[in-house]
């Protein structure tokens, strides 16, 4: 009876002193204001709301502000916060970090496990443009609430089997659509040529210009310089508001980099 009693004692012991480590998990913050851009109310509710959709999702979304990077580069940043701090769901630690410095105004994004597949650098692209266009007017609670929906949103999409890439290219033009296109083509072009033909019956060819020869040389009794066409070329202008690790995609999916824990990252940044 007593090696019972002491068997269940060890196990409520054990259980016990187990429950901080579970505590401590879920009490990981998942917005971390160093820099102090949100007050402690807006902080609080964006923790509650980043937490959720964690859970939900059993994928990490975090948010870090600092003042400054000392002389880390900003992937480099965000890459080491996620590692070192204990975040990412599962054993691939499947999750995305938006991190923000004041010092260069910096943004970069950090993406882990399925966040690689989920968060394409296309995707990416997709979200910093709205991202960024809070965070220029110094809207650091609408421009985190809108990395959370829009998170959300793309993550959902993942789930489905369609995350947010670069629009696939449409295949060969169709042999069939070609020469139809060629006869519309063909039947547009004549309908003016054959209104003009209309009007000019009444003029015979000549075989030779001496009806317009006159005794003192060749008699042209009216000129004029015509305007006939003009060539614009266009380039696009490239934007400067994202790192290339963003803003090149052509081919789709997304790059990735090891950081100094040795885990596979992908990511992007720029300038607010």
């Amino acid at each position: 009876m007593k090696r019972c009693a002491a068997i269940v004692i060890s196990f409520l012991m054990v259980f016990v002193l187990a429950v901080p480590a579970f505590a401590a998990a879920d009490g990981v913050p998942h917005v971390v204001d160093n820099a102090g851009v949100l007050t402690e109310d807006a902080r609080k509710a964006l923790d509650r709301e980043a937490l959720a959709l964690s859970k939900r999702w059993e994928f990490d979304f975090v948010i870090v502000t600092v003042e400054s990077l000392g002389s880390a580069r900003p992937q480099a940043y965000a890459d080491d916060f996620f590692d070192y701090n204990g975040y990412g769901y599962g054993e691939r630690f499947d999750g995305i970090l938006l991190l923000v410095s004041m010092e260069e105004r910096d943004l970069a994004f950090s993406t882990c496990g399925y966040g690689i597949t989920a968060f394409t650098d296309y995707g990416q692209e997709y979200m910093m443009n709205h991202v960024l266009e809070k965070l220029g007017k110094n809207d650091f609670e609408g421009g985190f609430k809108t990395f959370l929906s829009d998170g959300e949103s793309l993550l959902k999409q993942a789930k489905n089997g369609k995350p947010l890439d670069v629009p696939k290219q449409a295949g060969g033009f169709p042999v069939i659509s070609f020469i139809v296109c060629m006869g519309l083509g063909f039947v547009v072009a004549m309908m003016p040529v054959e209104d003009m033909k209309k009007q000019v019956k009444n003029v015979a060819s000549q075989k030779a210009a001496t009806n317009y020869v006159t005794g003192k040389g060749l008699d042209l009794s009216h000129q004029s310089d015509r305007f006939l066409y003009s060539r614009v070329t266009r380039r696009q202008r490239p934007k400067n508001n994202t790192s290339s690790s963003s803003s090149s995609h052509s081919s789709g999916g997304s790059r990735t980099h090891v950081s100094s824990s040795g885990r596979t990252h992908g990511g992007s940044s720029g300038k607010f």
